[in-house]
């Protein structure tokens, strides 16, 4: 039984691999499945036992990739590390793997930033309970979406922007850019940071 999970796991690899490599010389939906499967080295019934089209398989790496950077950002804020150093490290592992997400943001309809806020939910409730009591819930709950929406708006940017800067710098600046958005004595992100 585990022989066949392994098997399963490296012929769904194996396509996704494919797939990477033959985008990288012509748009996805112009790849046709034989290619994919004459690369990846598997049968085309193996490849529809895991897909339905080329997008699909565009959707499930990024799916993964957004999975993992959900995953970056949670294990350090649940070890206690602030915001500021949770989205330094999500940033950093996004950019080890800028060149296929860009490829395959421009790919597909994929929408990076509904599937980012899926995967942390935890992040604005976060938020929520960092801003001052003096807020109303539903103004802390505004505060917290437009700094989600913005931060990952920009982190999108960047990405598809070619990581032009360091992660650092990114984090810098989308700190900069809230506390000036932010401008009131009531907190600024800093102050979030530091709960």
């Amino acid at each position: 039984m585990k022989t066949q999970g392994i098997r399963n796991t490296g012929s769904r690899d194996a396509i996704r691999k494919a797939i990477l490599e033959l985008a990288q010389n012509k748009p996805v939906q112009k790849i046709s499945i034989t290619e994919i499967c004459q690369k990846a080295g598997v049968h085309r019934s193996t490849f529809y036992k895991y897909y339905g089209c080329q997008s699909d398989v565009v959707k499930d790496i990024l799916n993964e990739l957004v999975l993992h950077t959900a995953d970056h950002v949670m294990t350090y804020l649940q070890a206690g590390s602030s915001i500021r150093a949770a989205l330094c490290h999500a940033l950093e592992y996004l950019e080890e793997n800028q060149r296929q997400i860009g490829l395959l943001l421009k790919e597909c309809d994929y929408s990076f930033l509904r599937e980012i806020k899926i995967q942390l939910p935890d992040f604005q409730t976060r938020m929520v309970s960092a801003l001052p009591s003096s807020m109303s819930q539903r103004e802390k709950q505004a505060y917290a979406s437009f700094i989600q929406y913005g931060t990952l708006h920009l982190v999108l940017e960047w990405l598809l922007g070619g990581c032009t800067i360091s992660p650092q710098e990114e984090v810098d600046m989308i700190f900069s850019v809230l506390s000036k958005v932010m401008g009131s004595p009531r907190q600024s992100p800093e102050k979030m940071d530091d709960k």
